[in-house]
């Protein structure tokens, strides 16, 4: 009974979640995938899609707790590593998000959105770091190079590289697709750094 109770929960959660927009309802989803961890806290595919709604939600810290329980129940989880990686990296800790970006790259290589946020990260941890982030960043933009936020990623690795020119170049490719990314620091310091150039 318990068996077929978390199943059946898990079940309306995934209805709730991947619905049309008639009935898509990512609290309503939660809800029952939450019913069905109580019934089994050791399911692995509750808490990754606990996981997404709740970052999805903006949620971090429930996020970030339904994420460790994935990871100290399988460690190889593509979806925790690259998760935990993405939450320390918002909460700022880069060297803390590193080792987590690094084994979910050795998990699965060809995800655009973690290749650009490893560069970055890299970036981040050590500015040496760049020839090595700039393979990265390029990967993530040969992946998909119609992401706005692969390009801007590519576009600050070449700054630290000292490759201006191509920052710019990378820089207003990024903002034709996605606007939003526009950045007056970077725009005022590709200026100045292409004009000291």
């Amino acid at each position: 009974k318990d068996t077929l109770d978390c199943i059946n929960n898990a079940n309306i959660g995934y209805f709730y979640m991947h619905s049309d927009k008639k009935y898509l309802n990512p609290k309503k989803a939660a809800y029952y995938f939450e019913k069905a961890l109580k019934i089994n806290p050791y399911n692995t595919d509750c808490l990754e899609n606990l996981a997404t709604i709740y970052y999805n939600l903006g949620n971090n810290s429930a996020t970030k707790n339904m994420l460790l329980r994935l990871y100290d129940l399988q460690p190889n989880n593509f979806t925790a590593n690259k998760g935990l990686g993405t939450i320390y990296w918002l909460e700022g800790d880069d060297k803390k998000a590193l080792p987590y970006y690094e084994k979910a790259m050795s998990l699965y290589q060809d995800d655009d959105d973690l290749n650009s946020k490893y560069a970055l990260n890299l970036m981040k941890v050590s500015t040496d770091n760049y020839s090595t982030a700039l393979v990265y960043a390029k990967k993530a933009v040969e992946l998909n190079p119609n992401s706005g936020d692969n390009l801007f990623i590519l576009a600050q690795v070449y700054i630290f590289a000292k490759n201006y020119t191509r920052a710019k170049e990378y820089y207003d490719k990024a903002l034709a697709l996605k606007p939003s990314i526009k950045d007056p620091v970077v725009e005022q310091e590709l200026e100045k750094l292409l004009r000291d150039y």
